[in-house]
Parts: C-alpha cells; sequence; structure tokens
C-alpha cells in the first residue's frame, strides 16, 4: 500500500522488497534465535525498515541524488544485510504466532478471512481513507500530477 503512494507522487523506489526481506528475516531471527516476543520483533524491524526508508528518502532529498540510484543501492544493501542475518530460512515458533493463525472469520462454509487477511484489508482501509479524505493523500496526487505535467 505504501508503494502507491510513492508511484503516485511521480517517485520510484526498488528497495521495497528487499526491505520487507530484511525485515521478516530479522523478525524471525529475533524470535526463533533470541527470544523476543513476536510484537516487541514487529515494532523493531518497522522502526528499522522506516529508518531505512528515511535514510534514503534524505539522500534523494538532500543531495538531489537520483532516487532510482538511490534505491538500487539500498536494495542491494538490505539484500545482502538480510544473508548476513542468516543465509538459511529461519522457522518461528511461538504460541503468538500460533493463536494469530487461528484467528478467522467465517464467510460460509469452509471459507474465512484469515488473521492476515483482516491484517490487509485494515490497511487498505486505512490507505484509502489517506489518498483519498485526507490533505497528504490530495498532496500526494497533486505532487504525482506536477511531475508528469509535461515542460
Amino acid at each position: 500500500m505504501g508503494m502507491t503512494f510513492v508511484i503516485l507522487s511521480g517517485g520510484i523506489d526498488l528497495s521495497v522488497g528487499s526491505i520487507v526481506a530484511f525485515t521478516t528475516v530479522l523478525v524471525a531471527a529475533l524470535v526463533g534465535n533470541h527470544g523476543w516476543h513476536p510484537l516487541a520483533a514487529i515494532a523493531a524491524a518497522l522502526l528499522l525498515g522506516t529508518a531505512f526508508g528515511w535514510c534514503q528518502g534524505s539522500l534523494v532529498r538532500r543531495y538531489e541524488l537520483p532516487a532510482f540510484l538511490v534505491t538500487l543501492g539500498g536494495m542491494f544493501f538490505a539484500r545482502g544485510m538480510a544473508f548476513v542475518i542468516s543465509m538459511e530460512s529461519v522457522g518461528i515458533r511461538h504460541p503468538f504466532y500460533s493463536a494469530l493463525q487461528g484467528l478467522r472469520i467465517p464467510l460460509g462454509g469452509r471459507a474465512g478471512l484469515t488473521s492476515a487477511g483482516m491484517i490487509f484489508l485494515a490497511i487498505f482501509l486505512l490507505a484509502v481513507f489517506v489518498a483519498h479524505f485526507t490533505v497528504f493523500g490530495r498532496n500526494i496526487y497533486a505532487l504525482g500530477a506536477a511531475q508528469n505535467r509535461p515542460a
């Protein structure tokens, strides 16, 4: 959903997938290998991912570097850091995850909306609200329109 705002603003970010990989490996390592509670590990990963994005954005803004090159470098850096944490798949066995996997809203028959689906739906609705009903969302659309206007 966040990538939608980047695209609407006329920008590009190639590092998103690698940062997602890095943060998920980080969460798995913190929970599985270091005994962190999943919520604390997720919060730490969100803060680290946000800081990483802020650093890249600062490089683009302050030094007027091309976003393509900065995020390409960030992509390789984040992918490398994920391999530094673990070269192998890291499994998570924690009661919190087991309980979260068991949450389901029945939709009739055997079908149901899982906890991951509920989280996705909540983030989607939040993104739609922000994009269409806030000043920030209108500014994102205006910025993208200004970027695509012929000279």
